[in-house]
């Protein structure tokens, strides 16, 4: 059985482990439930944690948790090619390359395989880059985008990706509401917050 992280609409992870390692502790140890029961209602009540950075956790957590967040069966890719996202945003100073490389690592170490421009195609003249880097949108399921600054690359490949039907990921943390009319209309999925954004990846990804 494969106990799904649920989809909340607010993601606040301090102390979300030791929620998760309490509750599955008193259903486990003290209530003699089984191993999956346990974890089940612990990742429910992570999630109401994660939700509201509240406690102490409801006893009657099932009356808290949308039923639309729990996926009705969760497959496993084991032996499977993992899911291809692929990395937009700008990477022309230290700032930009660090942001690239923390996310590149956390989508990878969640399982998916991740596209990086910055990293599988680097510097090149135009007509090389941009053929390489549609490619590798061609060749990805999802795609995660850094707007930050409204990188002029950035929005052309998700309009590309959007145009190809690909789910895309947006983290958009400076940019005013005007400035992402077209984003948001075309279905993107926008988040302010790093965090959030790499868990709704996962999210979207998991429902691919």
């Amino acid at each position: 059985m494969l106990v799904p992280c649920l989809e909340t609409d607010n993601v606040w992870p301090l102390g979300s482990g030791d929620v998760f390692a309490a509750i599955f502790s008193h259903y486990w140890a003290e209530k003699n439930e089984s191993a999956e029961i346990a974890a089940m209602q612990a990742s429910k009540a992570t999630a109401y944690y994660c939700n509201t950075s509240t406690l102490p956790i409801p006893f009657d957590i099932d009356k808290f948790i949308d039923s639309d967040c729990i996926p009705e069966s969760y497959v496993s890719r084991e032996g499977e090619a993992p899911l291809q996202v692929y990395l937009a945003g700008p990477f022309f100073n230290v700032a930009e390359r660090w942001l690239i490389e923390e996310v590149r690592n956390e989508l990878q170490r969640s399982g998916l395989k991740v596209f990086s421009p910055l990293h599988d195609v680097g510097p090149g003249k135009a007509d090389d880059v941009a053929v390489k880097d549609l490619k590798g949108v061609d060749d990805s399921q999802l795609m995660f985008a850094i707007l930050n600054g409204l990188d002029p690359g950035t929005v052309y490949e998700i309009g590309y990706a959007r145009a190809k039907g690909i789910p895309v990921i947006v983290l958009s943390q400076n940019e005013k509401e005007e400035d992402l009319k077209m984003i948001e209309g075309s279905g993107c999925f926008v988040e302010n917050d790093l965090v959030k954004a790499i868990y709704k990846t996962m999210w979207v990804a998991n429902k691919l």
